[in-house]
């Protein structure tokens, strides 16, 4: 998810549909059954973690091992510090004011401790916890692939067999314990999560190109056998486990442990042969172009624009000191990061929440990255966060009295 002169519009489309899906199930806009099919928690992170394997395959070896580190730490490590950090500072204001009560506060171990473990510590930065897990399988397999071997292929092959080996134990251990807990949650969420990442490295060395020669007719039928796989799966078998805390809830039985890796299998072969047939209206796309590479700053920042207008509600309640809007939730605000506020009756102002989620991030980041200078785009960053902070501390200094009262 990060910045390439020339855009690769078919992953693009993949990851533009899993963050869309990652949005919908943290404010559940459109709930529907279709959702019951395509929940989140059942296949969307196993994914993200296939498609940046297939990233990694792409850019590796155009850098030393050094490079890479270096690169990597920069880009991926830094930079969701840096994000963290901003939501930190955003989460104390609002915890202090009392606009919240979720998240915890900024000190030395949430800021850099927290994020390798469950990352669920400020709230509204919840979806890092992916990119600080992505960071740890780069630098792994950074090493991995690049020991030499004679028959690479054989190599690739021993790899990704070792690591859904390791995934299956890893999946076992999760089961009987509640590894969220444990200080041992980034270890097992790596071991489970690098077999995907190994697929994604697997087909983008050997399979990408013998989809891209494959017939239309054929890669429709592809697509279409993903889907029926798809939906073969029971759906509360898909929905068992929650790959952020490791949280396989029902699993217990073995035959069942195969349902992420069936799942995820019939989703990659339904998208990716999708987003194939799909390509040359995908190279024409504006609005894929318009997304571009800021796909990340969604990552970043959608469950802050998500949350975004039951605070600005709270504000100007508050402002007005009239607390009779029983229709606002404004406990549900306060409590919990992914509520969504009622602004239009019947729904559709969840689909609201989706559109500003998704697209306020990136309109944001494209503003600010006009910009070629790095230094001050970072100096903007931290502008419009401590601007943010500001805003929020001058309506809590005011009306605080009148905050404790909602």
């Amino acid at each position: 998810m990060e910045n390439h002169r020339k855009t690769d519009f078919e992953l693009l489309f993949l990851q533009t549909v899993g963050i869309l899906v990652v949005i919908n199930l943290h404010f559940n806009a459109i709930n529907t059954t279709l959702n019951s099919f395509f929940t989140y928690t059942g296949w969307v992170m196993p994914f993200f973690f296939f498609l940046s394997g297939n990233l990694f395959a792409r850019t590796y070896r155009k850098r030393s091992l050094k490079d890479y580190f270096l690169h990597k730490s920069k880009t991926l490590l830094l930079s969701a510090l840096f994000v963290h950090l901003c939501y930190g500072i955003i989460v104390s204001v609002l915890k202090h004011y009392q606009f919240i009560e979720y998240g915890k506060d900024l000190s030395f171990y949430t800021l850099f401790v927290s994020p390798f473990g469950l990352n669920d510590v400020f709230g509204l930065d919840v979806s890092l916890w992916f990119i600080f897990q992505l960071y740890i399988l780069e630098m792994i397999a950074n090493v991995l692939y690049r020991i030499p071997c004679k028959k690479m292929v054989l190599f690739d092959l021993s790899v990704t067999a070792a690591a859904i080996v390791i995934s299956v134990y890893c999946q076992s251990i999760s089961e009987n314990t509640e590894i969220w807990q444990t200080n041992a949650l980034p270890l097992v969420r790596t071991g489970f999560m690098f077999f995907f990442f190994a697929a994604g490295v697997d087909y983008e060395r050997y399979g990408r190109e013998r989809l891209s020669r494959m017939t239309y007719p054929l890669i429709c039928a592809l697509s279409a056998s993903g889907c029926y796989l798809l939906i073969m799966i029971p759906t509360g078998w898909m929905a068992g486990y929650h790959a952020m805390a490791m949280d396989f809830v029902h699993f217990s039985e073995v035959s069942h442990r195969s349902v992420p890796y069936l799942t995820f299998l019939s989703v990659s072969v339904c998208l990716v042969s999708l987003a194939k047939f799909l390509s040359p209206l995908l190279q024409k796309s504006r609005m894929l172009s318009f997304i571009g590479p800021n796909i990340r700053y969604v990552v970043y920042h959608h469950m802050f624009c998500g949350a975004l207008p039951g605070l600005i509600a709270m504000m100007i309640t508050v402002s007005r000191k009239n607390n009779q809007y029983t229709a606002w939730n404004f406990g549900g605000v306060r409590s919990h990061a992914n509520y969504v506020l009622p602004v239009i009756p019947g729904g559709f102002g969840r689909i609201i929440i989706l559109v500003m989620a998704f697209f306020l991030p990136i309109i944001l980041g494209k503003t600010i990255n006009q910009n070629k200078n790095a230094f001050v785009r970072f100096c903007l960053w931290c502008i419009l966060t401590f601007m943010i902070a500001a805003i929020f501390a001058v309506f809590g200094t005011i009306y605080k009295s009148s905050l404790q009262n909602l």
